[in-house]
């Protein structure tokens, strides 16, 4: 990853340093932060236009191989702006940094609070996955701001369950990079009754996010959160396999534009082709999440066209049958999988349930053929070190 971001130094302490040398090997300088009082006066600030680049992250990609996304200064603070004035995030605000700093959404972690005058709360790497430290920061702190991804707001809120309340000076909760489950926005509400709960849809390629919704109460018939609306110089479609937009209610693949959207893929010029597409004299990504619009004009996520499988000649949507299960009481999270298994379908959920309650419902709303077969339930699913689920 080193030699293809093009670094030109890797910045470490003195402790890590002799690892990094041994790997790169002379190829890159290795300077350690500790010693940067030998290196002379830091230069006077870099008069950079908006444009230049900002960071450069790497994500997952299909092949195995990671793709680097270059994201620029303007993309990045269409992003913290919008959010920062939509939610009057000040100098008051103190926000908990819970994401770890190879994922996107540690961008806003760090700068949405700083670049409105507010602080940040680091946590250390030994409670990186501590929810009950989490939840004693927040009271410690005064925090008022937490942006993560749902699973981690489900361990903060089940350590603030079985311990102390989380206080009462957060204000807001951002959650974004997965489904956001339907039981979160009433636990968080029975525990801090004045938090605002915010869904934010987007990815990597647009700036860490794209879309919003302000959640109140939940309705019975929904199966998620929906994505919501555009942020400010964002804007998106719902396409089918030609491209044309998909009316009200019917799904198809998302597509998003505006100043959030990031540069393209670092050394891959074929790739970026691909992905970010000219059409009506706008920019594209085409990010491979599979959404549709009510009738309201409010975007629904129904997930990924890759966890589209055919399983004994029938296709069937993973994302729709997770959804499905996630609306079950009891049920928190859910993951479809193939198993290889003769009926195909595997699905593990995590929450207060049986796997006979939770099949009985999935019987009840599914087609016969988009039962799993086997359903398993746990504690918790595993997951990645970004808080999203392991598959």
């Amino acid at each position: 990853v080193t030699g293809a971001a093009g670094a030109a130094a890797v910045l470490t302490d003195t402790p890590h340093s002799a690892p990094w040398r041994e790997r790169l090997a002379g190829t890159t300088p290795v300077l350690s932060l500790d010693a940067a009082d030998d290196l002379g006066p830091v230069p006077p600030a870099l008069d950079q236009p908006a444009d230049s680049l900002a960071y450069l992250i790497f994500t997952s990609g299909s092949t195995g191989v990671p793709k680097g996304v270059e994201v620029s200064h303007r993309a990045a603070m269409n992003t913290l702006a919008a959010i920062n004035e939509r939610f009057g995030v000040g100098p008051a605000d103190r926000g908990l940094a819970l994401a770890e700093l190879d994922f996107d959404m540690s961008v806003y972690d760090l700068f949405g609070p700083l670049s409105a005058g507010g602080s940040v709360v680091l946590i250390d790497q030994s409670a990186q996955r501590d929810a009950q430290r989490w939840a004693e920061l927040v009271r410690e702190h005064g925090v008022t701001l937490v942006n993560c991804v749902p699973a981690l707001l489900d361990m903060l809120l089940t350590a603030a369950e079985t311990g102390r309340d989380p206080g009462t000076s957060l204000r807001l909760v951002l959650l974004g990079g997965d489904w956001v489950g339907l039981d979160l926005p009433p636990r968080l509400r029975a525990l801090v009754p004045e938090a605002r709960f915010v869904a934010l849809g987007g990815m990597t390629e647009a700036a860490v996010h794209s879309t919003v919704f302000e959640v109140g109460d939940v309705p019975e018939h929904w199966t998620s959160v929906p994505w919501g609306v555009p942020l400010p110089g964002m804007r998106t479609r719902v396409v089918d396999s030609r491209g044309r937009d998909c009316p009200d209610w019917v799904p198809g693949e998302l597509w998003v534009a505006g100043t959030g959207l990031a540069d393209g893929y670092r050394g891959d010029p074929a790739r970026t082709a691909e992905r970010f597409v000219q059409h009506d004299g706008h920019r594209w990504y085409r990010t491979g999440d599979r959404a549709r619009y009510r009738d309201d004009g409010v975007l629904e996520f129904l997930g990924r066209t890759d966890h589209q499988v055919k399983i004994n000649g029938h296709r069937i949507e993973l994302g729709e049958v997770e959804a499905t299960a996630a609306g079950h009481p009891g049920v928190h999270a859910a993951v479809a999988v193939v198993t290889g298994e003769p009926r195909g379908l595997g699905l593990v959920v995590a929450g207060a349930t049986t796997a006979e309650k939770v099949g009985a419902a999935l019987r009840a709303a599914l087609p016969a053929y988009m039962v799993p077969g086997r359903v398993t339930v746990v504690d918790a699913l595993p997951l990645t070190r970004n808080g999203k689920p392991d598959r």
